[in-house]
């Protein structure tokens, strides 16, 4: 079993305080664009506008997490007061940030015309892997996703008892699936889509049923709005995996070291 241990915020000055969720979520950010900067020069990307795209998806990103989780966790209090809570980001969820920063990408790859969607997708989803990691690290440290009563291993010693952390949980599953990409990286097995396919096809299943441990949860017939989110992204997943994945293989370019992907058809 594991101790629960509460990291206060540090204060500052009067009510200004440094807390350790905020702190991790911009250590996250800086994490997530170092590392897809560093993907996207891998497929040999135009840098300049993989930064552009990076920082276009930020603002819908953030906004689309909290309205994700006032309106499908908290309707109630949203729809009483829509313009009191529009601004307030006292609850955020991972899936209404992740179909945000989807649209945002969406929005900036075809206004530009980039003929290349697919890869500067992969490398920002494999950007938004790696600041993943750091932003479940901050739920694990602030214990904002207490569950069920257990006697697990892998339980926290909640004040009130030993309970399932399913942000510890998913701060572990970042941890594997950072993994997966860089194998997958590191073979050469990166057919434009699989990144995010991957990302998708794990993450569905593993948050679907990670979500029956939790206890104050909104439910529509017995599910969370995440567990219907995660079956359209499971669903979106393997329809990549199964689209894209034979779409081109993978070669050194000639002039470079680096591993790159080369087209054996037009980009799409």
């Amino acid at each position: 079993m594991i101790e629960y241990v509460d990291v206060l915020p540090i204060s500052i000055w009067g009510r200004l305080s440094v807390h350790p969720f905020g702190v991790l979520v911009v250590v996250g950010c800086f994490a997530g664009y170092v590392v897809g900067r560093w993907f996207a020069g891998r497929m040999d990307l135009d840098l300049t506008v993989f930064t552009r795209l990076f920082f276009w998806i930020l603002l819908p990103t953030f906004f689309c997490s909290y309205w994700f989780s006032a309106i499908f966790y908290y309707p109630a209090q949203f729809f009483s007061a829509p313009l009191r809570y529009t601004f307030q980001f006292s609850s955020m969820s991972s899936y209404g940030g992740f179909f945000g920063g989807a649209l945002g990408a969406i929005v900036f790859l075809y206004a530009t015309k980039s003929t290349r969607k697919w890869e500067y997708i992969d490398a920002l989803i494999a950007g938004i892997a790696a600041a993943w990691f750091f932003g479940r690290l901050g739920c694990t440290i602030v214990h904002d996703h207490p569950g069920k009563r257990t006697d697990f291993f892998l339980a926290v010693n909640f004040p009130d008892g030993p309970r399932h952390d399913l942000g510890f949980y998913e701060w572990l599953f970042t941890i594997f699936i950072n993994i997966v990409l860089l194998l997958f990286w590191n073979k050469r097995l990166c057919s434009p889509g699989m990144t995010i396919g991957i990302v998708c096809a794990c993450y569905g299943p593993a948050r679907f049923v990670l979500d029956f441990l939790r206890i104050d949860d909104k439910r529509y017939s017995g599910l969370t709005p995440a567990q219907y989110a995660s079956i359209v992204l499971t669903a979106f997943g393997v329809w990549l995996l199964v689209t894209r994945g034979n779409r081109r293989n993978p070669v050194v370019g000639k002039s470079s070291r680096r591993s790159v992907c080369v087209d054996a058809e037009t980009p799409v």
